[in-house]
């Protein structure tokens, strides 16, 4: 009973602030706040919210990668057996991370997610069943690692650009060098390089 109440109330929240003309920035912060607070669910409604007030291309592309990360963080804190839920989570992040790509090819911060949401499809279904999608994931990270993404969170738990580097690393631990992996699928495993 609680949680429905909760959710009407956010929900009045919303419609309030949309009704008192809230801008899509206001709104992006406010989302911030809840994602702070971990309350994914209710910074997905905003940012839902967010993209009714008119944003900007790069705005729509940032709340898109906000998305992204709130169903990684939803799907974090889901148990182990919730697998569908899961693995419904990684597909909604690829699907916001890939609207984000389109429509800000250069920023980095939707390459991190798309990565994000790539590998935790991977670990749904087992390393080895992912394996024709390992060059993507290590194309996206590497990629946001190029871009050098900027957002850094207000108390300083995330910060994208080291984010990528951290994400490409545990790939890199996760997938093996095996010769044929990368004959086969074109990554680099755990290079020498890196």
């Amino acid at each position: 009973m609680k949680r429905q109440t909760t959710k009407v109330a956010f929900l009045l929240l919303i419609i309030a602030s949309v009704a008192l003309g809230a801008s899509a920035v206001d709104m992006i912060k406010k989302s911030e706040q809840l994602w702070l607070d971990h309350k994914y669910d209710a910074s997905t409604l905003l940012l839902e919210e967010a993209l009714k007030v008119n944003p900007t291309n790069e705005q729509t592309a940032e709340i898109y990668w906000r998305q992204s990360r709130n169903y990684y963080e939803a799907a974090e804190e889901m148990p182990k057996e919730a697998k569908a839920a899961r693995m419904s989570n990684a597909k909604k992040m690829q699907v916001a991370a890939g609207k984000c790509i389109e429509l800000a090819p250069r920023m980095g911060e939707c390459y991190l997610w798309m990565g994000a949401g790539l590998g935790r499809e991977g670990t749904q279904k087992g390393i080895l069943n992912m394996l024709g999608k390992a060059k993507n994931i290590e194309t996206a990270w590497l990629k946001a690692i190029e871009l050098k993404p900027s957002y850094r969170a207000f108390d300083g738990r995330a910060s994208a650009h080291p984010d990528s580097y951290y994400a490409l690393g545990m790939y890199y631990r996760l997938v093996p060098e095996w010769g044929i992996i990368k004959l086969l699928y074109g990554t680099k495993g755990r290079s020498e390089e890196r």
